[in-house]
This record gives structure tokens, sequence and C-alpha cells, in this order.
């Protein structure tokens, strides 16, 4: 828990543009570029990558990143692999590759959407914001192709979410205060999937029960999560059973 809460606030220091904090972290650790990553460290050495990117060593970090994403992809972790590309996504924009940026962000969001990991975009703020808007305006006016792999819808979504959380001083307040209507805001094809959630079956499971496709169930998911303001199953059925919408 000690190592969690440390990351915690040494992430936040890096969002406030603290690097002097998070340098001195870096180097009370000892991190270097020629270290051996564990799958156990991949957190720290993402958040060493961050800082390499601050002081002006882009290529640096790239390179660390690579190597913390082929470890991640050995690994069970999604979320990792999302957070690994998606970092690399930010890090080529500092390098002006945009083609190859936008390319690397579809990578990312093409994981992470279906699956319901909203929650990694919208931890990552104004950078990634800007460069979700940046993608969404390069696809409209046909920078770069027709992806087939990310709808723009959810992008937009994305980006909706992160808005409110950048304009809302009190995101988690604001969130109570709409939370007891969100039943009413669930259709009734979500309240079934969420029941059958929190039953435990899996989406193919829930696909045969509700006699509907697979990416159908996916969708449902997708919203219930975003109306619920969480970014996986778990916390799916943790927040509906506060609100009490698993009652029948």
């Amino acid at each position: 828990m000690a190592k969690e809460i440390e990351l915690f606030q040494m992430r936040y220091f890096l969002k406030c543009g603290k690097l002097k904090i998070v340098t001195n972290w870096a180097e009370k650790h000892g991190f270097s570029l020629s270290d051996e990553i564990s799958p156990a460290m991949i957190d720290e050495y993402d958040l060493f990558a961050r800082i390499l990117a601050m002081q002006g060593k882009e290529t640096e970090a790239i390179h660390l990143n690579d190597r913390s994403l082929a470890l991640a992809e050995k690994g069970s972790k999604r979320r990792n692999v999302i957070r690994c590309i998606m970092l690399k996504s930010l890090l080529l924009t500092k390098q002006n590759q945009m083609l190859e940026c936008f390319q690397t962000l579809e990578d990312a969001l093409s994981m992470a959407i279906p699956n319901g990991y909203f929650r990694i975009f919208l931890d990552e703020g104004a950078p990634l914001e800007q460069l979700l808007r940046q993608y969404v305006k390069a696809r409209r006016n046909h920078y770069i192709k027709r992806s087939e792999r990310v709808n723009l819808d959810d992008v937009k979504q994305i980006l909706e979410a992160m808005m409110r959380i950048r304009l809302s001083e009190t995101p988690s307040e604001d969130f109570q205060k709409t939370a007891k209507g969100s039943e009413l805001l669930l259709t009734r094809q979500e309240k079934n999937v969420l029941h059958l959630m929190n039953k435990g079956l899996t989406n193919k499971e829930m696909a045969g029960e509700l006699g509907i496709s697979l990416s159908t169930v996916k969708t449902h998911i997708n919203h219930l999560y975003r109306k619920l303001g969480v970014g996986n199953r778990m916390l799916a059925i943790k927040k509906a059973q506060e609100l009490d919408l698993l009652s029948d």
C-alpha cells in the first residue's frame, strides 16, 4: 500500500509540473535506462519514462517505454499494455511524429474501449485530452484513414468525460448528485446486463442469455461503465450496489 501511495503522489507532482520533486524521487531509487525491468516494477518505470520526457529526453523515454511494453505484453495485465501504448503516443507527439502517434493511439483505444478501460484515459488529464481532440480532427479532415477499429462516438464519450472532470471542482461530489438518477438513465437492456454481470456471467454467456450479439453486450457494458463512472466490472458492481441498482 505504501508503494501505491508513493506512486500516486509522484504522479500528482508530475502533473503539477514539480519536476524537481519527481527527479529526486527517481534519483533516490536509483532508476536508470540500463536497469533490468521486472513485471512488478512496470508502474515505477512508466513514471520514470514520463520524468525523462519532461527533462527533454523523449528518445530515451520512448526506448524505456518500449521495453516496458514488451514486458507488459508477456504478462496478463491488459491495463499495463494499454497504458504503455497510450504513453508512447504521447511521447511521439513531443517528437512531432503525428502519423505514427495517431496509429499508436488507435492501438490503445482499440484495446481499451471494447474492454471498458476508460479510467486509464481519464486519469491522464489535459495532454491526452488535447491529443484525442487532435485525433478526432485528423479523422474528420481525412488526415488519417477512417479506422474500423475505433468508433469516433466512443472517443467523443471519453472526451466528454474528461471535460466534465476538468470543469468540475469536485467531480466526486458532482457524481454523487447525479448518481441517484442513474437507474433512470440505464436502459432496460443495460439493467439486464448489470444483473447478469453481478451473477458472474461472462460476456459470451450474457450474449446467449439475452439473445444478442457479443459486440452488443460489450457496447452495453461500455455504456454502463460510462454512466456509473467506473472503468471495470468489479467497480461497476460495487457502484451499482452502493446505488441500490441491483435490487429486484
